[in-house]
Order: C-alpha cells, then structure tokens, then sequence
C-alpha cells in the first residue's frame, strides 16, 4: 500500500452511537469556529481559530494537505444535533512501517467530560487498526498539558517519554517539549474494551441552549 492508498483508505465518514467522525469540508469551517473558544489554543501548535476568517484559512490548509495525502482531516459531530464538536487527523502517514499519528486534536469545552473523546478515539482506533492494518498509532502532546495527558491516559495510550524541544515552531517562539504516547496492535482489543465502557459510563453530548 502506497501513501495515496493508504489515505484514501482513511478518508471516509465513521459513524458511531452519539458522535461521528466526518471529512473535513469547506462547509465546516463555521462549525469549527462555533466550537472553538480560548481554551483550545493554550497548549496546540494548531493554528487558533478567532474568526470565520480563521477558520476558513485552516480548513483550506487541512484540505490542502489532505489533497496531497499527507493528512486526514475530519470533524466530529454530535449526533441528532449537527453540531460539531471538535477536529482532528490522521497525520505523519507511513504506510511503509503500517503507522500513523492522531493530532491536531482539539475538542469544545463545552464537551470537556462528555463521551465525546473516548467515542471519536474509538472510531479512529477502529479504523486505523481493523480497517487500516496499522501496528502502531501515535499521540503527541505539549508536556505541560495535563488535560490532554490525563485524557490520553484515560483511553489506554502508553506514556513513551518526551522528546525535547521536538517543536520549535510552535506559536510565540516557544520550544516545545512534546510527550509521546502510542497504542500498539496487541495492545488493541483491551483498549477497544476499555474505551466501550468510558463510552458507556460517560455523559452523553447534549446540545446546547443558545
């Protein structure tokens, strides 16, 4: 399998109880600006969202990349309502080795505790390992970002170990230190159990009431 191959392969919509996992599209880029707010950018090397404008440009971007097949963007959306709730990709494609990355992963607020991660991380898990024939999926995450490293933790993925100003370009001229964390393919089915019951035992996402 081929990069191309291997990203048209991923690219299709994943449709789950409460959430699903779609293709990024030019028509989302209101959505992701709805769902976006200050809290999302504390700790990404993702592009903030401030306007429509914004959102937009990083749509264009996904889409170029995507174009190319070097990403896999999709948003998530909440079932029943359309909202969307959050983004993320399939990144750093390397058939040759059968791995990948999810990144550039953020999520509303307002679906901070819901079973909006634990959902969309078992689709994409799904997809990548049963669908796929990946071995390995990589997260990677600023080190000093608790939230997202508890999240991680709480799914399943494997702390590595932190690779030292692994990102330089990150936005205000910061050095990142990033933490990696994986899952591998035998460890797969007791991950796909454990994130059926955080699924099953977390607040479903609501819509809100503006």
């Amino acid at each position: 399998m081929n990069l191309e191959q291997l990203a048209a392969l991923l690219d299709v919509p994943l449709v789950g109880r409460t959430v699903s996992v779609l293709p990024m599209r030019r028509e989302h880029a209101r959505g992701l600006f709805e769902a976006a707010d200050p809290s999302v950018w504390t700790y990404s090397i993702a592009r903030p969202i401030e306007s429509l404008r914004d959102a937009q440009e990083v749509v264009d971007e996904a889409l170029a990349a995507r174009a190319a097949s070097r990403e896999v963007p999709f948003v998530f959306v909440v079932n029943g309502t359309g909202r969307i709730a959050g983004t993320s990709r399939f990144m750093q494609l390397e058939p040759e080795y059968a791995s990948l990355e999810i990144g550039m992963t953020w999520i509303g607020s307002h679906y901070h505790g819901t079973s909006v991660n634990p959902a969309v991380k078992r689709l994409l898990l799904t997809h990548a390992f049963d669908v796929a024939g990946v071995v390995r999926v990589e997260f990677q995450v600023d080190h000093r970002n608790a939230r997202s490293r508890a999240a991680l933790e709480k799914i399943g993925a494997t702390y590595e170990g932190t690779l030292r100003r692994y990102h330089a370009h990150a936005r205000n001229d910061y050095r990142r230190d990033t933490a990696v964390y994986s899952v591998v393919d035998d460890e797969w089915p007791r991950v796909r159990e454990h994130l059926s019951r955080l699924v099953d035992a977390l607040e479903e996402p609501r819509a809100r009431d503006d």
